[in-house]
């Protein structure tokens, strides 16, 4: 599902809540830090294999548009949702995978979900009624056209001799 929400940024809340989001993240990230370092300290014995649940996000900016593609393994179009501002898109997905395996006087069942919630703030403004989204292949695709003004091609300037 793709939803392209209203801009709230004119009375600070889509702004305030990105920001305090992103301190939350920070904080994440050195919660991590303290506990592989107290891990080492303790000889506590800790996972650096473990995979991350937050898919990467590549960013190309063209002439007329931003093209964001993200690879998500595992990830149901029904488990994505996309939301728009003219500055920033929030993408966000649940992965879900069951393994089973049956033997003889045995069974075995293994779960495992995550849930993932990527922030961007996009290197300019876009056309928020315009993003298009594909999901083909486990890899997410979003067109989100810049606007009027910034796509315009560059003006050649003329330089005269004295």
């Amino acid at each position: 599902m793709v939803f392209v929400s209203g801009d709230q940024s004119q009375n600070g809340k889509t702004t305030r809540s990105l920001y305090l989001l992103s301190i939350l993240k920070r904080l994440h990230g050195d919660l991590n830090d303290l506990y592989e370092g107290l891990s080492h300290v303790l000889g506590i014995p800790h996972h650096h294999e473990v995979e991350s649940h937050e898919p990467n996000i590549d960013v190309k900016d063209a002439d007329t548009e931003i093209i964001v593609t993200m690879q998500i393994p595992g990830v149901r179009i029904r488990d994505l949702d996309v939301s728009a501002t003219s500055h920033y898109v929030v993408i966000a997905g649940e992965k879900r995978c069951e393994k089973e395996a049956k033997d003889l006087g045995s069974y075995e069942l293994e779960r495992d979900y995550a849930y993932f919630r990527r922030v961007l703030e996009l290197p300019c403004e876009i056309q928020k009624e315009k993003v298009h989204a594909v999901f083909k292949n486990n890899v997410l695709t979003l067109t989100m056209p810049k606007t009027e003004s910034l796509a315009r091609s560059a003006y050649q300037v003329t330089i005269k001799a004295d």
